[in-house]
């Protein structure tokens, strides 16, 4: 099994290649990263992209409002038909991720522009979403800030299992 690539045309799509033969790959399905993509193509931008244990991980990037960056899941246990598992995201820019032991690490770079909006806390505090669901707070004993340092940015960490697709941790 191998990706063949992670198109950057603009209808932003995997392309899943499971079969080899006489050293040539055969498309077998092909994943978009949202309905979005496929029928408006709306622009997302690829960052990495992980195959671990009958998963696939799509990191990327939505520029909309407010920056995301979204890990989607897929079981490919069945690479002609691939499911979405989960789609986590955590505000921020993409900055690295790692996969070990079964989980994906995901590290963003906030930096909040503008007055904040005491009526939305992600105006001002990083926040997480699964599945396309209302956008979450980081809770407040997971931010860290060094003494006297006053800054308008953050790093952002989460953790996932792959199993599960299950947000771990987010700190």
């Amino acid at each position: 099994r191998d990706i063949k690539h992670l198109e950057e045309s603009a209808r932003r799509t995997a392309e899943w290649s499971a079969k080899a033969e006489k050293g040539k790959l055969t498309k077998v399905s092909t994943i978009y990263l949202s309905e979005e993509t496929k029928e408006n193509q709306k622009y997302f931008y690829g960052s990495e992209m992980y195959v671990t244990n009958g998963r696939l991980v799509i990191i990327y990037e939505n520029y909309s409002n407010k920056n995301y960056s979204l890990a989607k899941i897929f079981d490919i246990t069945k690479p002609e038909d691939p499911k979405i598992l989960r789609e986590v995201s955590q505000s921020g820019s993409y900055l690295s991720s790692r996969v070990i032991g079964g989980k994906i690490y995901l590290f963003t770079n906030e930096y909040m522009y503008g007055n904040p909006n005491e009526g939305d806390k992600c105006s001002y505090v990083p926040c997480t979403s699964i599945d396309g669901d209302a956008p979450t707070p980081i809770d407040e004993a997971n931010i860290y800030m060094f003494d006297g340092e006053v800054n308008r940015s953050y790093l952002t960490a989460i953790s996932v299992d792959l199993t599960t697709g299950n947000i771990i941790d987010s700190k």
